[in-house]
């Protein structure tokens, strides 16, 4: 049974990239239900990936795959779970069902899974969301809410939805 999901939680920018505590507990999570996470992102993402994988085992591939050989890994999972990134952009050129953490945008921008099987996650009731359509060095609020405020139990319900576990 193919257990793996790539996880890719990075942007190069701070208000569409998940927190890295966000990030440890929802790899804990994958891993504790028995799924085999991987971690893709560019080379500007290695330090926050390397990171993740001295906090929790994780199979980490960041900086080391160009974008065709992580769409081949993408290609090759039961899901993708990704923040609004070049990442989701890759996930929808497969069939590969997508799980999109949106921080400070949101898909009226026109970004967003074209694939038919996804589900987003986003936090819905803030006044400053979204704040802008690319993403920003920092929150302008100073609380990063709508990305904090995302729980992680929403993101699993989403990945046995997706998968298909009851």
């Amino acid at each position: 049974i193919n257990k793996l999901i790539t996880v890719a939680p990075c942007s190069r920018w701070f208000t569409k990239q998940f927190p890295l505590h966000k990030a440890k507990q929802l790899i804990i999570n994958l891993i504790e239900s028995g799924y085999s996470p991987a971690l893709i992102g560019g080379i500007e993402d290695t330090d926050y990936c390397n990171q993740l994988e001295k906090d929790v085992s994780v199979l980490n591939l960041s900086g080391k795959l160009s974008p065709l050989q992580s769409f081949l890994i993408i290609n090759k999972s039961r899901l993708l779970v990704t923040v609004d990134s070049a990442a989701q952009h890759l996930g929808s050129a497969s069939k590969t069902p997508i799980i999109l953490i949106y921080g400070s945008t949101n898909l009226s921008f026109g970004f967003y899974p074209l694939t038919s099987e996804n589900k987003i996650i986003e936090i819905n009731n803030l006044s400053c969301r979204p704040c802008t359509d690319h993403g920003r060095d920092s929150c302008p609020k100073g609380h990063f809410k709508c990305m904090e405020d995302i729980e992680i139990s929403s993101i699993m319900q989403s990945v046995n939805s997706l998968i298909k576990i009851p």
